[in-house]
């Protein structure tokens, strides 16, 4: 939940758990691998932060200090219980979720509950209900217009109805996606990819205001509990093709694709017309240009792509991700060990500390994820519905509607939409000539990015991260340089 940052040299050991200006000093460089690795959207590293002086102490890691000397070593690692395959694994799943919910309760009557209708948060504000009177349980949900597209309050209504919760409703109308973000862009913290952390805020505010002092929170039902998406590709390794047509046609109803096309996918992927590809790949491969510059990823400006070393971090973070895909339990591991795991965590940690509310997440209870982490692909996926294990766990205590809702809401073009209406000018001003950003950002193809946000914000795609991104390091570049003048040496 909290980093531990440090530093060290000749002279001595500073650590701290909190913000990195407590161990800064005016004459910190500025780390351009993170940076270009920030822009990039990866993170590769577990120890690295903003300022090349400061680091992070890895998740499951321990340090040792004495003059000269520094010992880092792991005491803990995350892997699979080692269970039974005749295991019945939704009853397992079952008694380790319940647990894991009720050992985060004590805090009535100042437990609040984040409930947005999807399967996560309702599987846990259910779970807490279950066994407590409803109505010393507040629930607090995003509220749209009925018209919205955002708008999941039939589900969540599901849910309060079962349990007859205390039901808060917080108005997500007109939301500026970079309001509140001036505090934890100042330049005296770690940088993060955080656009819904607006959202959250506001809600978490709500909360505060109503005494709630404790929230519990569904972050990290998706990489604990795994859709298993990965037991397609091992199907289609194993051309069991009737056994990927099943599950893809369940799965259509989600993507939105035709089945055929996805099994053709699949196919030419693995099939003979992959062995082909792969021929003609081996063949021509010596005749390949190296990388160059032109293949820097978007935005970012050339030369800087090069010093910054981000050509070869690239290849390495690709090859890792191509190596956790090669199985569905590779991926599902790589998914809760990342660094975006702690940085994910320490982000919320954040917004929570803001608003004076400590933040509660049953799915990443130790033992639901080591156990989550053992069960078996075909009870991940099962029958085209992803996170099976979750769903058929949750039976008699979900409330069906969400039990076996299959929709999930995407905020990206609501968040899209709010950028460009309340942050345009923003968004000119900070690719000025002379910018801050323009050391590390290509000015012409940020605006352009920029107007191609600006002219569709309803299918801006990945446009969208890259201008956050750019948005969020041009702000903490101008507040940084502000600052360094008024820092004090750490002594």
């Amino acid at each position: 939940m909290r980093p531990f940052h440090y530093r060290y040299h000749r002279g001595g050991f500073a650590f701290a758990s909190r913000r990195l200006n407590v161990l800064a000093q005016a004459g910190d460089a500025i780390s351009t691998a993170r940076i270009a690795c920030y822009l990039a959207g990866i993170d590769d590293s577990h120890e690295e932060t903003a300022l090349t002086a400061v680091h992070r102490l890895p998740m499951g890691h321990w340090l040792l200090w004495s003059p000269g000397r520094l010992r880092i070593e792991r005491y803990a690692t995350i892997a699979a219980d080692s269970v039974s395959p005749h295991e019945d694994f939704v009853r397992g799943f079952r008694e380790r979720f319940l647990i894991a919910v009720d050992e985060r309760l004590h805090a009535m009557p100042h437990l609040g509950a984040m409930l947005s209708g999807g399967l996560d948060s309702s599987s846990i504000v259910s779970a807490a209900a279950r066994r407590h009177q409803g109505s010393q349980l507040r629930t607090f949900s995003f509220a749209y217009p009925r018209s919205a597209a955002y708008d999941e309050s039939d589900y969540a209504a599901a849910v309060i109805s079962k349990y007859g919760l205390a039901a808060v409703d917080v108005d997500m109308g007109n939301l500026a996606p970079l309001d509140g973000l001036a505090g934890l862009a100042d330049g005296n913290d770690d940088l993060f990819f955080a656009p819904g952390l607006p959202k959250i805020a506001r809600l978490l505010s709500a909360a505060r205001q109503i005494g709630v002092r404790v929230m519990l929170d569904g972050h990290g039902g998706d990489e604990v509990v795994s859709h298993g998406f990965g037991r397609l590709t091992e199907l289609a390794r194993e051309r069991r093709w009737l056994s990927l047509y099943r599950e893809l046609r369940g799965i259509r109803d989600i993507s939105g694709e035709s089945t055929i096309g996805m099994l053709f996918q699949f196919y030419t992927r693995q099939g003979m017309a992959a062995k082909a590809r792969r021929w003609f790949e081996q063949r021509t491969a010596a005749r390949r240009p190296t990388q160059s510059a032109d293949d820097a990823p978007p935005l970012l400006e050339a030369g800087f792509v090069h010093e910054s070393g981000l050509e070869d971090r690239l290849e390495h973070w690709m090859g890792e991700l191509r190596r956790a895909g090669r199985n569905e339990p590779s991926q599902h591991l790589w998914n809760v060990t990342s660094p975006l795991v702690a940085r994910a965590f320490e982000t919320l940690r954040r917004a929570g500390d803001q608003a004076g509310i400590e933040l509660r997440f049953p799915f990443y209870d130790r033992r639901l994820v080591t156990y989550a982490l053992a069960v078996p692909d075909r009870e991940k996926l099962r029958n085209g519905w992803p996170r099976s294990v979750l769903r058929r766990a949750m039976e008699g205590i979900l409330p069906p509607k969400v039990q076996w809702r299959r929709s999930k809401v995407d905020f990206g073009s609501e968040l899209s939409m709010g950028l460009v209406r309340h942050h345009s000018d923003l968004l000119h001003e900070m690719l000025r000539d002379g910018a801050a950003i323009g050391e590390y950002v290509d000015l012409a193809a940020a605006r352009a990015a920029v107007a191609r946000l600006i002219a569709s914000p309803h299918s801006a795609g990945l446009d969208f991260f890259a201008v956050w991104r750019v948005a969020f390091l041009a702000l903490w570049l101008d507040n940084r340089r502000a600052s360094v003048g008024a820092m004090k040496v750490l002594s």
